[in-house]
């Protein structure tokens, strides 16, 4: 399952945003004494985009707790002729010789609870789902939503960036509930990022057939959708690493008898730049060699398949959504209604993300949507996508591959469950 802190789940389309560069920035002004202010002293609130008009109802709200973290006497220097290397201290020896003590105030927007609401985000919804409409009065604003916010509060005060439609990516979360039929279901609006994760040696087993893993480096080969299965072919990402490895290894050589034969100052110098740089190339890849291939490796690959997100329709969830039980707990596996517009889609949660972001799908699912959509090309860049998720529906014990019969017709059945879809709506069908 990709790390928390993975850059890649950063990846977002800039916002154009003509308005003041207080409200672009609004997120970002959360630290507390310092904070800039508007002249009624509280954060600044003038949001008149259109896709934004929810956000103008944020109050604010200020964590529990003060975020505190200790400055600490480094343990050694790095090689320098000024600062020789000091003599390496136990954890029990650090000299903490300051104490940062931060309270945190942040905007909560309001949920979104109304159905008009929603379809100023995506016209077309109520038509798409006549049954939300029933449902919406009883609908809980879920903890999720509160949890979302929070979160994104603390990774700003920890010094992540998140401009203004990183920080607005989610409208509402709902907890529904159909009363005729018992069916449970949560609601969010959010936009539509691109995931490309994923490797599967026995469907794709050819480096070629990953293009963002030659090209972003962030780039993981297993989703938290994962499966075993005896006889899967190697996995491509260790060959590839394994040549870079070699190659980085052959530069090294070569490079090093260049210095060696070089008798130019300048020369050399250059020649120590390129020998650095190999050496990096060459560590970080036997680093994911020893994470993909050692038998103790956090991601072995031996046997491993994947959900792919250039041929697989799932979304990405933050992490802190699967371990939320005081709201509807849903998990990796559980099936999915994605509705933007006309496009009614079925898909299945295929991996967790950041906990203070929100908003992501594979690839496949994305340029469904809108073909023009890549891995750094947002589908939807704002918040006018529909999620509905099922919870407790899904793929969890007898994982394997997605097939486009069963997925349609299971959703099929779940959606009749809350009314069924418009009489103009269909779902995708995959085997497109």
């Amino acid at each position: 399952m990709p790390s928390l802190d993975d850059p890649a789940r950063a990846a977002r389309v800039p916002a154009r945003m003509n308005a003041p560069l207080c409200r672009r920035l609004l997120p970002a002004l959360l630290l507390a004494t310092c904070t800039a202010r508007g002249e009624d002293g509280v954060l600044s609130q003038e949001i008149k985009q259109e896709h934004y008009e929810w956000a103008a109802h944020a109050k604010e709200q200020t964590l529990e707790t003060p975020l505190a973290h200790d400055l600490t006497e480094p343990l050694s220097h790095v090689s320098d002729p000024c600062h020789p290397p000091r003599k390496k201290k136990t954890d029990d020896d650090k000299l903490h010789y300051a104490r940062v003590s931060t309270q945190v105030t942040y905007l909560m927007p309001q949920a979104i609870t109304q159905m008009a609401d929603l379809e100023k985000l995506n016209p077309g919804l109520g038509q798409a789902l006549p049954g939300l409409a029933k449902l919406l009065p009883e609908a809980k604003v879920s903890h999720k939503f509160a949890r979302l916010y929070r979160n994104k509060a603390l990774q700003i005060a920890g010094g992540e960036a998140l401009d203004f439609k990183d920080y607005f990516d989610c409208a509402t979360v709902l907890d529904l509930r159909d009363a005729d039929t018992g069916r449970t279901a949560i609601l969010f609006q959010s936009d539509m990022d691109s995931d490309t994760d994923g490797t599967d040696p026995r469907r794709f087993p050819g480096i070629e057939d990953y293009p963002a893993a030659l090209t972003d480096p962030a780039f993981q080969p297993t989703l938290a959708y994962t499966w075993n299965e005896k006889g899967t072919p190697a996995n491509p990402m260790i060959g590839y690493h394994s040549k870079i490895n070699d190659s980085a290894s052959q530069w090294q050589q070569n490079l090093t008898d260049l210095k060696a034969k070089s008798t130019s100052l300048g020369e050399r110098f250059f020649l120590d730049r390129l020998l650095a740089t190999s050496r990096q190339q060459g560590g970080a890849a036997r680093s994911w060699l020893k994470r993909y291939a050692a038998p103790e490796g956090d991601d072995n690959l031996s046997g491993v398949r994947s959900l792919v997100g250039e041929k697989d329709p799932f979304i990405v969830v933050p992490e802190a959504w699967t371990k939320d039980d005081a709201s509807l707990p849903f998990s990796v596996g559980d099936y999915v209604l994605v509705i933007y517009g006309a496009k009614v889609l079925p898909a299945i949660i295929g991996d967790t993300g950041p906990c203070e972001k929100c908003g992501e799908v594979s690839l496949k699912l994305g340029q469904a949507v809108n073909p023009r959509a890549t891995a750094n090309s947002a589908a939807v860049s704002e918040p006018c996508a529909t999620y509905i998720v099922f919870p407790g529906t899904g793929h969890h014990h007898h994982r394997g591959e997605l097939k486009p019969d069963e997925l349609e017709a299971e959703l099929a059945r779940l959606v009749g469950q809350i009314g069924g879809l418009g009489k103009d709506a269909h779902l995708h069908s995959w085997k497109e």
